[in-house]
């Protein structure tokens, strides 16, 4: 498969393939409202190979292995073209020595989900503020983040919480237009507070609401 020649030429460049995977989901937060679904899943992936790769002794099998359960899934009915030579060959010429920070994804969660019935991130007392709130940014690129990977912690009377389990939905409402936004939307809900985006494991996060 052409995917998986690339990550091999990838390699025979001389590049650290673990540093390739943090430059790609960088690749894919630049790129992520082009399709947000498509991002967000294969940023996943690559999460899940940067947990791995580090205690197997072949990283291309690795790769390979991800990758083709990755576009055997329901979610991969598009074309994997997406990761194409172009994309690649935009990232092998980044500094691929930038240092981000580790993604972990422990497979164990999806079980514990699976028994609570949801991804159990709805969990906020303050219920009607969060779906008051969701339906304000329903229209924005956001939006799909909020209401799939996020919710609201009402712990702090004095900062907005808004927990994410998700990495990149962090790093995108982090970014100033989207904080500045969403800041807007609280305020027309008569909500001035700060707001504080946190990220946490799946794992850690349900542990907290089995609690």
């Amino acid at each position: 498969m052409k995917v998986f020649e690339e990550i091999v030429q990838i390699q025979h460049r001389g590049i650290d393939l673990t540093q390739f995977a943090k430059q790609l989901i960088m690749y894919l937060d630049a790129h992520l409202f082009e399709d947000i679904d498509f991002s967000l899943a294969l940023s996943e992936a690559l999460s899940e190979i940067m947990s791995k790769i580090r205690y197997y002794p072949y990283p291309v099998v690795m790769y390979k292995i991800v990758l083709h359960a990755f576009m055997k899934g329901e979610d991969m009915k598009k074309s994997p073209a997406k990761i194409t030579t172009a994309s690649t060959k935009q990232l092998v010429t980044k500094d691929t020595k930038e240092k981000t920070e580790e993604y972990t994804r422990d497979e164990k969660v999806e079980q514990i989900e699976k028994q609570q019935g949801s991804e159990s991130t709805e969990r906020s007392t303050d219920t009607n503020l969060w779906e008051e709130f969701l339906a304000k940014a329903a229209e924005d690129s956001f939006g799909i983040m909020l209401k799939k990977y996020c919710t609201l912690d009402d712990s702090n009377p004095n900062t907005l919480i808004i927990t994410t389990i998700n990495k990149m939905a962090e790093i995108s409402l982090k970014k100033d237009e989207n904080l500045q936004k969403m800041a807007g939307y609280f305020s027309a809900l008569g909500h001035h507070q700060p707001i504080e985006i946190v990220f946490k494991k799946k794992e850690d996060f349900l542990k907290e609401g089995l609690l």
